[in-house]
């Protein structure tokens, strides 16, 4: 049984229903179809940590998506005390595409992935 998910499952998770609000609906269509298409089943997990993980990606890129259409900085990349000035980095730049490694849900996706018996599949 495949473990599907829709978009009130992402929403679910604390505080996106307020960050994702303008994420459009073409782009949730978009994103749902590529991340239930993915063969996540392989991580020997049950249907529920698989949803999970799912729920977790998805909402990696969505967040993603949004804070690129927003132009929301990256990391800091330089600091002056004079005048006091303050260099960000594009979100682009800080995390690739595939690097689930930079937001929260795609740091918890990456653990639960470590956690399963078979170490989680590889996204290409």
């Amino acid at each position: 049984m495949a473990a599907t998910i829709v978009k009130a499952d992402v929403l679910a998770l604390p505080g996106l229903s307020t960050q994702l609000s303008t994420m459009s609906d073409a782009a949730w269509v978009d994103l749902l179809a590529v991340v239930n298409t993915w063969d996540l089943e392989q991580t020997g997990e049950g249907v529920a940590a698989t949803k999970l993980l799912r729920i977790y990606i998805a909402a990696h890129f969505a967040l993603l998506d949004v804070r690129a259409q927003t132009g929301a900085a990256g990391p800091v990349t330089a600091e002056s005390a004079g005048q006091i000035r303050r260099s960000y980095g594009l979100l682009a730049q800080a995390a690739g595409a595939n690097d689930l490694a930079g937001t929260l849900y795609g740091n918890m996706a990456l653990a639960l992935m470590r956690s399963s018996a078979a170490h989680g599949p590889v996204l290409v």
